[in-house]
C-alpha cells in the first residue's frame, strides 16, 4: 500500500475543493443575467418532493408490514414528520419531532 505525502494530500484536496467550488458556481454564472430553460425550471420545482419519495420508498422497503408491530414506529414517524412540517414549516423541528416518536415508539414495540 502507497501511502500519501501531506503534500500531495493536501494538494488533492485543494484541488477537489477547487472543482466543487467552480460546479457549484457554474449555474450561477451561467445564469445570472437570463432565465433559466423550461427543464431546469421543471426540475428546480419538481425535483426536491421526488426525492423526498425516493427516500421514504428506500427507507421503508425492508419494514415488516406483516409482522408485529406492522411498522407501527415507521408510519407513527411519517405522520408526525408531516403534520409538524405542515404546522410549523421547519425541517429541523419535523426532523427532531419524528426521530423522538420513532424512537420511543421502537423502544416500547
Amino acid at each position: 500500500m502507497n501511502s500519501l505525502s501531506i503534500v500531495h494530500a493536501l494538494l488533492y484536496t485543494l484541488c477537489f475543493g477547487l472543482i466543487i467550488f467552480l460546479t457549484r458556481l457554474f449555474p450561477f454564472a451561467l445564469f445570472s443575467k437570463r432565465e433559466p430553460p423550461l427543464f431546469l425550471r421543471f426540475a428546480a420545482h419538481y425535483m426536491p418532493p421526488m426525492v423526498m419519495m425516493v427516500l421514504i420508498i428506500y427507507c421503508l422497503r425492508t419494514v415488516p408490514f406483516l409482522q408485529k408491530p406492522f411498522g407501527l414506529p415507521h408510519i407513527c414517524g411519517i405522520v408526525v414528520t408531516v403534520m409538524l412540517h405542515a404546522w410549523k414549516k421547519n425541517a429541523m423541528i419535523s426532523i427532531t419531532g419524528a426521530t423522538l416518536v420513532f424512537m420511543v415508539l421502537s423502544v416500547f414495540f
